[in-house]
């Protein structure tokens, strides 16, 4: 397997532009799986729900739900570390030829599907 990950960046950020929320990457520090997550404002009908009560379709399902540091967004999100995903520093998943890494444009991608999810329900 080609070290993908070694050539990506740590985090990124930026706005869909179909929905105008903002989205954003980001590693885990320590296993380098990626985590994305769509930030919704006040008025939105999800804002301060709990990720376990939105039906929003995205890998593993959200994982994720909590108050930005800029109090008038609330983020959901979710993470690339389940059954099946190729986690970069864990040795013994390393092993595994079977299971995939879910790169940074996955992750885009992914995050442009929920922001979608989520302005059909404002």
């Amino acid at each position: 397997m080609i070290k993908e990950w070694k050539n990506e960046p740590v985090e990124l950020s930026w706005v869909d532009q179909d929905t105008g929320y903002q989205c954003y990457a980001r590693r885990s520090s320590i296993d380098s799986f990626w985590c994305g997550y769509v930030l919704i404002p006040k008025d939105h009908t999800a804002y301060g729900k709990p990720y376990e009560s939105l039906d929003i379709d995205c890998h593993g399902g959200l994982t994720y739900s909590d108050i930005h540091s800029d109090k008038d967004l609330w983020q959901l999100g979710f993470d690339c570390a389940h059954c099946g995903d190729y986690i970069p520093n864990w040795p013994m998943i390393s092993l595994d030829t079977s299971r995939v890494y879910r790169n940074l444009e996955f992750v885009k991608s992914e995050c442009t599907s929920i922001a979608k999810q989520l302005k059909s329900m404002s």
